[in-house]
């Protein structure tokens, strides 16, 4: 087909790019990818409740027993439709908790690594989180028998991970809910607070 001049000036290209309405919600964007994965028709509605009620930052804070009670749905099938928001992009959509944030990122974590490094870090945040989050680096060696500079590098591959997924995809309009966990580097330091404010 003819190929259209845009009918702006390059200046305004970029200020368009940053215009909210043009920017495609977060619920919409992940239903425009769950129906490219063909859901089943039972699981479709759940996945899109679950969708619609993730925080901002992409997780989900309902719990999975309580979108049963609110949709009429056996847990079995809650439980199913998660997995399946977890599939979309970006990874890490849809967890529970930043562990399972991580450990649904790492595995698809697409950079260059050694495999055994990856299986390193996949243990450490699944067996030793609360040990990362209070950078208790000596017992985290010990624990998982490897030698600091190997917890060094896992922190290496946890830094490339993201604790706010839902972050890169467009607004969202659900209601705003306090992180637990906030991550900062501080130099080449990394900060983890925890947001106890609001925690029971």
């Amino acid at each position: 087909g003819a190929s259209v001049a845009p009918a702006w000036e390059e200046g305004e290209e970029r200020s368009l790019e940053n215009s909210p309405a043009r920017a495609e919600s977060m619920f919409d964007d992940l239903c425009s990818q769950l129906h490219l994965l063909q859901v089943p028709n039972e699981l479709a509605p759940v996945c899109e409740f679950i969708i619609g009620n993730l925080g901002p930052d992409g997780y989900l804070r309902t719990p999975d027993d309580e979108v049963a009670a609110q949709l009429g749905v056996p847990l079995e099938r809650v439980s199913e439709a998660i997995a399946v928001v977890q599939r979309l992009e970006p990874a890490g959509i849809a967890a529970r908790s930043l562990k399972e944030c991580f450990l649904l990122q790492l595995e698809r974590f697409d950079r260059d690594i050694e495999p055994q490094m990856l299986e390193l870090t996949r243990r450490v945040v699944a067996e030793a989180f609360d040990d990362v989050l209070h950078q208790r680096w000596d017992r985290l060696a010990q624990k998982l028998g490897a030698p600091r500079e190997s917890i060094r590098a896992v922190m290496e591959v946890l830094r490339h991970l993201d604790p706010h997924p839902g972050a890169r995809l467009g607004p969202n309009d659900n209601q705003a809910i306090e992180p637990d966990v906030v991550v900062t580097k501080d130099g080449d330091r990394w900060r983890v607070i925890l947001n106890d404010d609001g925690l029971p």
